[in-house]
């Protein structure tokens, strides 16, 4: 599936519903209530890509297009304000953005873990532990483990100093 960036620093995309592969379009409607139609579709994320990507066909593109800019890129109060003040039609795609930014933090912060592990051994079982959903385990392995590297980097420098 490719989709057309709009905004790169954003990470937005577009696509059209026809572009939709049917795997995508049975993930999305077995979600949803049965008397639901695929043309509803306002904005996802895919997470392999990190890409939001957003319906242009739908008719609120333009609102969505608006909306996901100004939250992406707004700070704490301004994503609260959006989120308080979004319109009837695009509630949950505010709620949708804000599930966005949430795993764009925790992927950005899983990165960083990984790269400051000890070993493969160590890095094998943290990635384990997010792909089973148990990032709190992984994020303090991770911490530990850049607690001893530090620790090991001090007794270095003192070892070498003397």
């Amino acid at each position: 599936m490719s989709y057309e960036v709009i905004n790169e620093e954003l990470k937005i995309a577009k696509c059209s519903i026809a572009d939709l592969t049917m795997g995508q379009v049975h993930n999305f409607l077995k979600s949803w209530r049965d008397d639901s139609k695929i043309g509803t579709l306002t904005m996802f994320y895919d997470r392999e890509k990190e890409l939001l990507v957003l319906n242009e066909d739908n008719d609120m593109y333009e609102t969505c297009l608006m909306t996901a800019t100004a939250y992406l890129s707004g700070d704490c109060e301004r994503r609260k304000e959006l989120l308080k003040n979004a319109p009837e039609g695009i509630v949950e795609s505010v709620k949708l953005l804000e599930k966005v930014f949430k795993y764009r933090i925790f992927d950005k912060r899983t990165f960083q873990a990984l790269n400051n592990l000890l070993d493969d051994t160590q890095r094998k079982y943290v990635t384990h532990l997010i792909n089973e959903e148990d990032p709190i385990s992984a994020a303090y392995i991770a911490f530990r483990a850049g607690m001893i590297s530090g620790k090991r980097i001090e007794r270095a420098k003192k070892r070498k100093d003397r």
